[in-house]
């Protein structure tokens, strides 16, 4: 079943920035069962995405800036108004470290940090005309969104308040309290 369009809300792309793209494709590849294909993106220059049942959900791509860097992963979340998206995340105490950008072929994009340092990326939700609907994804899909850090709750007000979601506590004993982070009735992802 797919839906007429993509609401504001949703983690949709998920993106590798690591220093050797080659290395990365041939380890997740055959481990998740993605397909592969170099895609140019403007200012970004060439990317990999990857697809899953024939849906691209991500890409792998270079740093901006050569160095020593960190491999990670970055989310991707639709938002309504990109620049409406980047003001809430700096009101709310966060940092801009990658301004509104239109990329053709993919969307406009901006990328946030909340006040722990973690980074998330903001996507128009009109990037994207379908996306499956809200059933439990199959093999090679990512499925949760978890964020550690030492203010959970003060990150839950934060991504709430730039993506719309609800914000639930979970007394979890001994580990502390368990947030989630919940589109309507659909939790989205956690915060511990």
């Amino acid at each position: 079943k797919k839906k007429e369009s993509v609401e504001a809300g949703r983690f949709v792309w998920y993106e590798l920035i690591t220093g050797n793209i080659d290395e990365a494709a041939d380890f997740y590849g055959p481990l998740f069962g993605w397909e592969f294909k170099n895609v140019y993106r403007g200012d970004a220059g060439m990317v990999r995405t990857f697809s899953v049942d024939g849906r691209d959900v991500g890409s792998i791509r270079n740093p901006e800036t050569p160095g020593d860097f960190t491999p990670h992963w970055l989310p991707y979340v639709t938002v309504e108004n990109v620049g409406l998206g980047v003001a809430a995340a700096e009101k709310l105490g966060g940092q801009v470290l990658s301004p509104p950008a239109v990329f053709p072929g993919f969307g406009e994009t901006a990328t946030v940090e909340d006040a722990g340092g973690a980074r998330i990326g903001l996507l128009a939700a009109g990037a994207f005309d379908e996306l499956p609907d809200d059933a439990p994804p199959g093999p090679g899909n990512f499925i949760w969104n978890d964020l550690r850090g030492r203010e959970p709750d003060k990150a839950g007000e934060f991504y709430c308040g730039v993506f719309g979601w609800q914000l639930y506590s979970m007394d979890m004993g001994g580990e502390g309290t368990y947030y989630l982070l919940r589109r309507d009735e659909i939790n989205e992802g956690g915060i511990l």
